[in-house]
């Protein structure tokens, strides 16, 4: 039967602060991808120009007669 190898303490409990580090960090970028998501701003003029963009491609390349309707 194995025997468990064991981790001198000190050894331990630099994992064990590692852990700790890590676990705040990633509670940390998810509060803040949260954040982000939750403020994520809007651009209404922006998606105005946006559409008319997709109009005037559309016309552009229907002139060099590529089918562009949609299905």
């Amino acid at each position: 039967m194995a025997t468990k190898q064991q981790l001198p303490d000190g050894d331990v409990s630099k994992l064990d602060q590692q852990f700790q580090r890590w676990w705040i960090h990633g509670c940390y970028g998810l509060l803040m991808v949260g954040v982000g998501l939750m403020n994520f701003p809007t651009c209404p003029q922006e998606a105005l120009l946006l559409q008319e963009d997709i109009v005037e491609a559309k016309e552009y390349l229907k002139q060099r007669g590529v089918d562009v309707s949609s299905s």
